[in-house]
């Protein structure tokens, strides 16, 4: 059960983190949605926390946003 909810605050983290970065380079949910090939509910529920991309998902948007992932200081 710990690690279920070290899952879900993590999908909340990476959240709150795109949207924020979505939102700092003044790009909209259309916007974004569109270049990444998914739909506006798609991206809404991302940003809320309430879907998990999977990792090619999560990769197209993150070069979408122009920014980096990076896991225990490794950029990818």
């Amino acid at each position: 059960m710990k690690n279920k909810q070290q899952a879900l605050e993590k999908r909340i983290k990476i959240a709150d983190v795109l949207k924020s970065v979505r939102e700092e380079k003044g790009m909209s949910i259309e916007e974004v949605a569109e270049q990444v090939g998914i739909s506006k509910n798609t991206l809404e529920r991302i940003e809320a926390g309430r879907f998990s991309p999977d990792a090619d998902l999560l990769c197209v948007i993150v070069n979408t946003l122009g920014c980096d992932l990076k896991i225990n200081d490794e950029i990818i």
